[in-house]
């Protein structure tokens, strides 16, 4: 099981050197070792130029079933998690947890996937002259959302012609949900 927590105090005098463990986490490794955990894989997609014509790039997140298989001929659902859009958010973190998204990959089959979008952290001052062309700045996030939904179908990822394209949903919290609902709209009408 990758990316179980610790604590440890370090030295600052050695270059890090570890002084005392703290905290192993032993009984959740322990526990973890019997439960099949999804694979999670963390990529960089360029999705073009901006307005001063410098690359894009945006961080995304995918979580796989576990009985996911790139060489069988089997498609999977796919859902795409909206987090809060507020400035200096950041959706795409490299942390073990154990929650709604991983319940749903492991037990359904679902794929899910995140990105950091427009206004995300790291993306504040290209997302101020977003706002102040567009106003709230809405369809440049839900741009990013459908190119990326676009990279995963047929783009280089392990998951181009493994997703069910009947079968995409999203879901959002805060101005996610709103961003969530326009992205179902845009698909249902395809």
């Amino acid at each position: 099981v990758d990316f179980i927590p610790t604590t440890a105090l370090l030295q600052t005098n050695e270059e890090g050197t570890e002084f005392v463990e703290l905290e192993t986490n032993l009984k959740l490794e322990s526990a973890l070792m019997n439960l099949a955990m999804p694979e999670t894989n963390y990529f960089i997609i360029d999705i073009g130029n901006d307005s001063s014509n410098h690359a894009v790039e945006i961080n995304a997140v995918c979580s796989l079933p576990i009985i996911f298989d790139a060489d069988r001929d089997r498609t999977y659902p796919l859902i795409v998690k909206i987090g809060n859009q507020i400035i200096g958010s950041q959706n795409v973190l490299h942390k073990m947890k154990l929650d709604f998204e991983t319940y749903l990959t492991s037990y359904y089959g679902i794929v899910v996937c995140s990105i950091d979008a427009h206004g995300t952290t790291g993306r504040e001052k290209e997302f101020e002259t977003v706002i102040a062309t567009e106003g709230d700045g809405s369809a440049t996030i839900l741009g990013d959302y459908l190119m990326f939904v676009e990279f995963l179908l047929h783009g280089g990822s392990v998951l181009a012609n493994r997703i069910d394209t009947n079968r995409i949903g999203s879901m959002g919290d805060n101005q996610g949900s709103f961003i969530a609902l326009r992205m179902l709209e845009i698909f249902a009408n395809r």
